[in-house]
C-alpha cells in the first residue's frame, strides 16, 4: 500500500492478506495525523472457534528514508472480527516536507 502525506492520503488496496493460524488481517488502511505521524488501522478475523492472541505488526516504509515498524498484542474472540490502531512516528524532518510512505499490517 502507498501513501502520500500532504494533508490527505492517497491508499492502493493490496490484495493479498497475512495469515497466521486462525487470526487473518482481513482490511488494513493508514492516516495522517496532525503530528505527521502515520496511524495503521487493521481489522483482524479470528476464524476459529476460540479466542486467539497474536502481535500485530505495522510498519512504513517512507520513500527514499527508513522503515519505521511498530507491534501490538492482539487478542481476538472466536468467530470475531475486531479494529485495531497502530501509531507509528515519523521524524520531523520528513513529516514537515511531505512524504511517500508504503504501508502493511500482519500478524506475527
Amino acid at each position: 500500500m502507498t501513501a502520500l502525506f500532504s494533508g490527505c492520503a492517497g491508499i492502493l488496496e493490496e490484495a493479498d492478506k497475512a495469515v497466521s493460524g486462525e487470526l487473518k488481517v482481513v482490511s488494513r488502511d493508514s492516516r495522517n495525523t496532525a503530528m505527521g505521524n502515520v496511524e495503521i488501522g487493521a481489522q483482524i478475523q479470528n476464524t476459529g472457534s476460540d479466542s486467539k492472541s497474536g502481535t500485530l505488526v505495522a510498519q512504513v516504509d517512507v520513500e527514499g528514508g527508513d522503515t519505521h515498524t511498530q507491534r501490538k498484542s492482539v487478542t481476538v474472540p472466536g468467530d470475531q472480527l475486531r479494529s485495531y490502531t497502530v501509531s507509528i512516528d515519523i521524524p520531523m524532518s520528513d513529516s514537515l516536507t511531505g512524504f511517500e510512505y508504503r504501508y502493511d499490517a500482519w500478524i506475527q
